[in-house]
């Protein structure tokens, strides 16, 4: 129960590294004994048990892997990234549910201000959603986010909406790090995952962005002292980020 933080100067292998323990996680049985075969010399019968466990028990650890951290410039935009890759994640790994109760609590936030309201609405009436929206307005869309009980038409009004989020370069549905915390919980329970496994190469950045603050970072870290949320993150040498402190 704990993340992982792997470091070293440019050239050390460190991508290739975690690139290599997200394909192991991912790979089918053949593939792993394959790959434990060919460097037997120096890799562990015991850790190739480890790995098969860990991949044939009923439950999936899903994978999440982004690159670059250069624009997190606060917690908003860490908390963003992190749902946003995890949403990519479940998509490719062909699961429909992405913590749509979550999300709809969240549109409901952003959509009953009235400046967002009023944007939404303008842009649900342009042509290439008229149809899709059926033309209602978004104080309809906002009404039937805070009433309907029924998942299959509250998922697809989710996903409209946050089809137009992706398309516009808006996001509605951007989560608190306390709601984060919640949505990943149930993102992880309704689709019966054993953990989320999430691994943030070129993480550097973050650290030279935001040195006055890391309370984010500090977050999502400690959930995995008692959830099944890891975080690997990959940097250069953690020293220079520190020296002053």
């Amino acid at each position: 129960r704990m993340s992982i933080w792997v470091e070293g100067a440019y050239g050390t292998g460190k991508s290739h590294a975690v690139l290599t323990l997200k394909k192991l996680l991912d790979s089918s049985n053949d593939e792993l004994k394959e790959y434990f075969d060919k460097y037997s010399d120096v890799l562990s019968h015991d850790l190739y048990s480890e790995f098969y466990n860990i991949k044939n028990q009923e439950r999936k650890v899903l994978t999440v892997h982004r690159y670059g951290s250069s624009d997190v410039r606060n917690d908003k935009i860490l908390m963003e990234y992190i749902q946003e890759s995890i949403i990519k994640a479940l998509k490719e790994n062909g699961f429909s549910y992405f913590g749509q109760v979550g999300l709809k609590d969240a549109m409901i936030d952003w959509l009953s201000i009235a400046s967002n309201k009023n944007y939404f609405n303008e842009i649900i009436h342009e042509e290439e959603y008229r149809v899709k929206f059926g033309g209602i307005s978004a104080d309809d869309v906002l009404n039937q986010l805070k009433t309907w009980t029924a998942d299959k038409a509250v998922q697809e009004l989710i996903e409209k909406v946050s089809s137009v989020g992706e398309d516009k370069g808006i996001k509605p549905f951007v989560l608190h790090k306390e709601d984060l915390k919640t949505w990943i919980l149930d993102v992880i329970g309704k689709n019966n995952l054993k953990a989320i496994f999430f691994i943030w190469d070129e993480f550097s950045d973050y650290f030279d962005l935001n040195k006055g603050n890391l309370s984010g970072f500090q977050f999502l870290v400690e959930m995995s002292e008692t959830q099944p949320f890891y975080l690997c993150i990959v940097t250069h040498k953690s020293d220079i980020f520190f020296a002053n402190l």
